[in-house]
């Protein structure tokens, strides 16, 4: 997870693979080494957020889920998460 500028505001690795045309696996290995390297201690995020957000990504991208089997689909994940 990579914060953007903007506050609160997550991006996934797999959005910043894509506009990147990396590996994701090659993207953590080098955030870990930065993050190690530099010592720092990066902030806790909001996991159901970013499950929210991926969802949505999801769904735009197949538009035969319907709107209440989304909002289902939404509550069993966030319960799961």
């Amino acid at each position: 997870m990579i914060k953007t500028i903007t506050k609160d505001k997550l991006l996934p690795f797999t959005s910043v693979c894509e506009n990147v045309g990396c590996d994701v696996f090659e993207l953590g290995r080098m955030v870990s080494r930065v993050v190690d390297h530099l010592d720092l201690k990066l902030p806790d995020f909001d996991i159901v957020g970013l499950f929210k957000r991926v969802f949505r990504e999801w769904v735009s991208c197949n538009e035969g889920v319907g709107k209440g089997v989304s909002v289902r689909m939404v509550k069993h994940g966030i319960f799961l998460v």
